[in-house]
C-alpha cells in the first residue's frame, strides 16, 4: 500500500500555485475584501484588511478547490497594518474515515517594520509537508500598533499556497462543504490572464485583449488578428520575465544579493531590448461611404500618426516601451521579412495629412470614422506588410525595441554590468570550447584497485562496474555523471520496484555500501556540483530502499557522515546550500528514522561558536523541520527531542553573530508553538533579558487557559512556602489514599462535597482529558502524567491538598517509570509533591522529599538558579521553625 502510494507520488504533477476560494473572513474594510488575497494579477491586488477597530482574534480561511498536498505557504504582509503573529492551521481529509481533521502547523511572527519606516512589506515563506489538505486557516491574535495603524487593523496583500493535487482523488474533484458567507466578493474578470506571466505583462495583455474585443465588435478583423499575435508574443515574453523574477526572489530568500542584483538588471535589460512601438500607426484607410452593419457598434478612435508625418502627434493610449518582448526567432524572422519586403510605394500612396483627415471627417458626418491601420510589428515605420506575405507564422513575428528603459540612477551601473556580462559570455563560450576539448582529451577512468573492488562489490552488482569506476574517478565530471546515472536508477527503482535490479541481491548491503561510499568519498568533495549531486543521491536512496531497510540500518549506513552535509548548509555557494536543504527535507520525510538521524547531526555541539554560517544553516533547517515533525511526539515515528533541540539553540545564544542568535530565537519560538511553557526549564540562567522577554511573550501568547501545567512549573517554591506559612493554608480535607479517584474509566463522584462549584467545571474537563489520554496511550504514559499534574495543580491552588497529593503521587510514579528519576519533569513533580505535603503541615514527609528534589534540581539547573535558591530558602525556614 505504502509502496503504491510512493509510486503514485512519483508521477504526481510538480508543485505549483494552487487555486482556492476565500470562504471565511472575520471582517473586511471597505474596498479591501478578503477575495483580494487571490487576485491573479498581484500588482493590482489591493489586499485584505480587517475593519477599523475590529475585535481580535481576526481570521481568514482559504478553501482549496481540490484536496492537495501543500509544500509551501507564502504570506505577504501589509507595510503598516501588520499582524503581531499568525496562527496557521490546515483542514485535511482522513482517507480512512472520509472525515476531516484540523492540524495546527505553527505560528508566524511579523516584524513591526518600524526600521524601514513602514515602506517595506514582509514576505513569510514556510516550507511544509501537509497531505490531503482542503483548507488553510490563518488566525491573528493582535496587531502592531503604530501611527499609520490607528484603527488597529491587520492587512495581508497576498496568500500563496504551493503544492500539487493529492494522489488518489479524482481530478477536478471539488472540496465538499458549504461556503461561509463573505462580506464582499470579487467579480471574476473574464479577461484574467494566466498566472504564468509577470504582473506587468499580465496588465498589458489585459489591455490588449480589451482592444482586441473592441476590434472584433467593430468587425475590424485585421486589427483583431494583429492584436492576437501581440498577445501571444506578450505571453511568451511574460513567461521568461516571470522565471527571472522567481529566480530573483529565491536569491533574495537565500540572501545572495549579488545574484538578485544581476537578475534585476537582466530583467531591466529584457524590458529595454525587445519591443517596438506597435501602436504607432500610418494614415487611416480611405473612408467608405457604406453604412455600417447594424450589428457592429460605432467605435470612436483617436487617429495617431507616425512621428515622421507631423510634429504634433498624439500620444498613444498604450505603449509597449514599459514591457518589451524578446523573441528567440527575432534575427531569423527579421532576415526573412527583409527578403520578402514589399515597398509601401506600390500601395495606397503616402499618408494623408492631419488637415486632410480632419476635412474628410467633417465632410462626411454620417459615415463613421474608419479605424487607422497599425504598422506591422516586423517592419519599420516606412513600410506596411502582412507577415503572412513573408511566409511567417503569427507566432514568429519578430519585435524590435526603441529607446532605453534603464532607470537613470542605474545607467552607469548597468553599463558596467553589460560590459562585464559581455566579457562573461565570451568567457563562457571559451570555457565551453575548452570543456569540449577537455572531454575529448579526458583520459578514461582508472580501473578500481582490488581493495576497492571488494568494498564496492554490492554497488557494482547493483549499478554496474562502469558506473562505479566513474564514481571513483579522479575527474569531477566522471563523478558527477556517475551520480546522475545512480540517481536515475534509484528513481526508477521506487517508481517500478518489481522491474528494478537493485533489489535482486541483498538490499541492505547495497544500501549500506552506497551510503558509505557517498559519505567517505563525495560528501566532502572539493567540487560543489559533486557534493550537491551526492546529497540528492542519498535522499533518492533513502526513498528507494525505505521498505527494505530499518531505521537502525540507515543509522549504521549514514552514521556521522551526514554531519558533513549538514555543515555545508553554511557554505557560501547558494546552489549547494539549496541542493542540500532540499535533500535533507526529502531524507527526513522518506527515510526510516530520518528525523532522529538528522536531529543528531543538526543539534551536534560545535566547538567554535565563531563559525556562524554553519550555525545559521543548521538553525534555519531546524526552523523549517520542527513544525512539520513536532517535538517529543510518541504518535509520530519521526520527531525531534525537545531537550536536544533546546540545548543546541540556547548554546547558540552565546554566538557573537546577530544572525545566528536571531535564528536560535526562532528555533525556540518554534518549540514554544508546539510545547508551550515546557521550554522554560531549558532556558539558561545567564540568558540575556531581551531574548528572555521575547520568549516569555511568545509563551504568554500561546498559553492555553486550560493548560495549568505551566503555572505549576513557573511558580517558584518560594511562592508555595508563602502560602504554606499563612494561616489560610491549613488543610481543609482529610487525607485520602493515593489510589482514590484514580479509576478514570468511571465517572467522577457527583456532587463533589469537597470541590467548590466554580472549580467543578474545570476539574471535570481535566478528568475527561486524563481519560482520553489513557484510552489513547495507556495509563503508564508521560502524557497521562502531565494531565494528572494539571488537575493536581488545580486542586492545590484551591487548597484541596488531599486530592492534589493523590494525583501528584500517581503522576510521579508514572514519570519515574517512563521518563526516569532525573528527568526535569519528574523532578518538578517531586518538588510539587513535597510542597503539597508541607501545605498539609506534614513536614515529616515533605522535608525529605524537598531535600531530594533540591539535590536533583542542583544537578539540572545549577546551584545558583533562582528555583534552587528558593528551595534552599524553604528548607532553611523549616529548620528555623523547628528551632
Amino acid at each position: 500500500m505504502t509502496r503504491d502510494r510512493d509510486r503514485a507520488h512519483a508521477h504526481a504533477p510538480p508543485a505549483r500555485e494552487l487555486e482556492y476560494d476565500i470562504v471565511d473572513a472575520s471582517s473586511e474594510a471597505a474596498g479591501h475584501p478578503a477575495t483580494e488575497l487571490h487576485v491573479r494579477d498581484g500588482a493590482r491586488s489591493r489586499g485584505w484588511e480587517t475593519a477599523r477597530s475590529a475585535s481580535f482574534p481576526a481570521r481568514v480561511s482559504a478553501r482549496l478547490r481540490a484536496p492537495s498536498d501543500i509544500r509551501q505557504l507564502r504570506v505577504l504582509s501589509h507595510e503598516s497594518k501588520i499582524a503581531s503573529s499568525a496562527r496557521v492551521s490546515v483542514v485535511c481529509v482522513d482517507r480512512e474515515t472520509g472525515g476531516v481533521v484540523v492540524k495546527r502547523l505553527g505560528t508566524l511572527r511579523f516584524d513591526s517594520n518600524a526600521e524601514s519606516g513602514y515602506r517595506a512589506r514582509e514576505l513569510k515563506t514556510v516550507h511544509v509537508n501537509v497531505k490531503d489538505a482542503t483548507e488553510v486557516r490563518l488566525e491573528f491574535p493582535g496587531c502592531h500598533e503604530n501611527s499609520r495603524n490607528d484603527g488597529r487593523q491587520v492587512g495581508l496583500m497576498a496568500l500563496t499556497i504551493v503544492g500539487e493535487p493529492s494522489v488518489g482523488f479524482e481530478r477536478g474533484r471539488e472540496v465538499n462543504g458549504e461556503q461561509a458567507p463573505l462580506l464582499g466578493r470579487r467579480v471574476v474578470n473574464p479577461l484574467d490572464v494566466d498566472t504564468e506571466v509577470d504582473a506587468v505583462t499580465a496588465e498589458k495583455i489585459r489591455e490588449v485583449s480589451m482592444r482586441k474585443e473592441r476590434a472584433v465588435n467593430a468587425e475590424d478583423y485585421d486589427e483583431a488578428k494583429r492584436l492576437r499575435d501581440v498577445i501571444n508574443k506578450l505571453r511568451e515574453f511574460g513567461v521568461k520575465v516571470k522565471v527571472l523574477q522567481e529566480e530573483k526572489l529565491r536569491a533574495v530568500d537565500a540572501e545572495d544579493y549579488d545574484e538578485a542584483k544581476r537578475l534585476k538588471i537582466e530583467i531591466d535589460k529584457m524590458r529595454s531590448s525587445g519591443y517596438e512601438e506597435v501602436f504607432v500607426v500610418p494614415s487611416p484607410r480611405p473612408l467608405s461611404a457604406r453604412a455600417p452593419s447594424p450589428s457592429a457598434p460605432t467605435v470612436e478612435e483617436a487617429v495617431v500618426l507616425p512621428p515622421s508625418t507631423s510634429t504634433a502627434t498624439a500620444r498613444p493610449s498604450f505603449s509597449f516601451d514599459d514591457v518589451p518582448i524578446r523573441s528567440n526567432y527575432a534575427d531569423t524572422m527579421r532576415a526573412m521579412a527583409k527578403d520578402a519586403h514589399v515597398s509601401s510605394a506600390g500601395r495606397d500612396g503616402a499618408p494623408d495629412s492631419l488637415e486632410r483627415v480632419a476635412s474628410n471627417a467633417s465632410s462626411t458626418p454620417s459615415v463613421p470614422r474608419s479605424r487607422p491601420q497599425p504598422l506591422d510589428i516586423s517592419k519599420s515605420n516606412d513600410s506596411v506588410i502582412d507577415v503572412s506575405v513573408a511566409g511567417m507564422s503569427n507566432d514568429e513575428v519578430p519585435a524590435k525595441a526603441i529607446g532605453r528603459r534603464v532607470p537613470p540612477e542605474l545607467e552607469a551601473e548597468a553599463a558596467a554590468f553589460f560590459e562585464e556580462e559581455e566579457g562573461e559570455k565570451a568567457a563562457i563560450v571559451q570555457a565551453e570550447k575548452d570543456k569540449d576539448k577537455e572531454d575529448h582529451e579526458l583520459p578514461s577512468p582508472t580501473p578500481l584497485s582490488p581493495s576497492e573492488q571488494v568494498n564496492a562489490a554490492p554497488i557494482i552488482a547493483a549499478f554496474g562496474e562502469e558506473v562505479i569506476v566513474r564514481l571513483y574517478g579522479q575527474a569531477w565530471v566522471h563523478r558527477e555523471s556517475a551520480l546522475q546515472d545512480i540517481n536515475a536508477q534509484l528513481i526508477n527503482a521506487w517508481e517500478s520496484p518489481e522491474s528494478s535490479v537493485l533489489f535482486e541481491s541483498d538490499p541492505r548491503e547495497t544500501f549500506h555500501s552506497l551510503c558509505k561510499t557517498l559519505g567517505d568519498r563525495l560528501f566532502n568533495d572539493k567540487v560543489a556540483n559533486v557534493t550537491g549531486a551526492a546529497a540528492i543521491t542519498l535522499a533518492s536512496a533513502a526513498k528507494a530502499f525505505a521498505q527494505r531497510v530499518s531505521a537502525r540500518d540507515v543509522r549504521d549506513a549514514v552514521g556521522d557522515s551526514i554531519s558533513l552535509l549538514v555543515d555545508k548548509l553554511g557554505d557560501t555557494n547558494p546552489r549547494l546550500r539549496e541542493s542540500i536543504r532540499e535533500a535533507m527535507h526529502a531524507f527526513a520525510s522518506d527515510s526510516p528514522g530520518g528525523v532522529s538521524i538528522l536531529a543528531h547531526a543538526l543539534c551536534k555541539p560545535v566547538q567554535k561558536l565563531s563559525v556562524w554560517r554553519v550555525l545559521t544553516g543548521r538553525l534555519t533547517l531546524l526552523v523549517e523541520l520542527i513544525p512539520t515533525y513536532g517535538l517529543d511526539a510518541p504518535e509520530k515515528e519521526n520527531s525531534f527531542a525537545l531537550e536536544q533541540v533546546m540545548k543546541f539553540a540556547t548554546k547558540c545564544f552565546d554566538s557573537a553573530n546577530g544572525e545566528a542568535r536571531s535564528m536560535a530565537v526562532k528555533v525556540v519560538l518554534a518549540c514554544v508553538d508546539i510545547v508551550g511553557n515546557r521550554v522554560r526549564r531549558y532556558l539558561p540562567r545567564t540568558i540575556k533579558s531581551a531574548i528572555r522577554d521575547v520568549i516569555e511573550n511568545a509563551i504568554d501568547e500561546n498559553e492555553d487557559p486550560y493548560d495549568l501545567r505551566g503555572r505549576s512549573q513557573s511558580k517558584s517554591p518560594k511562592a508555595h512556602v508563602a502560602a504554606y506559612m499563612t494561616p489560610s493554608a491549613t488543610p481543609k480535607s482529610p487525607p485520602r489514599h493515593a489510589d482514590q479517584g484514580m479509576d478514570w474509566n468511571e465517572p467522577s463522584p457527583s456532587p463533589r462535597d469537597d470541590v467548590p462549584p466554580e472549580l467543578a467545571a474545570n476539574a471535570t474537563m481535566l478528568e475527561r482529558e486524563i481519560t482520553r489520554r489513557i484510552e489513547m496511550h495507556g495509563e503508564m504514559h508521560a502524557e497521562v502524567a502531565a494531565a494528572m499534574n494539571d488537575l493536581a495543580t488545580l486542586y492545590s491552588e484551591n487548597e484541596n491538598f488531599a486530592r492534589a497529593q493523590a494525583l501528584f503521587e500517581r503522576a510521579l510514579a508514572i514519570q519515574e517509570s517512563t521518563l526516569g528519576v532525573e528527568h526535569p519533569e519528574t523532578v518538578q513533580t517531586l518538588t510539587d509533591l513535597a510542597i503539597c505535603h508541607l501545605d498539609r503541615e506534614d513536614n515529616r514527609v515533605g522535608r525529605p522529599l524537598l531535600q531530594r528534589a533540591l539535590e536533583l534540581q542542583q544537578n539540572i539547573l545549577g546551584p545558583e538558579h533562582p528555583d534552587v535558591v528558593a528551595i534552599r530558602d524553604v528548607l532553611a525556614s523549616l529548620i528555623d521553625d523547628e528551632d
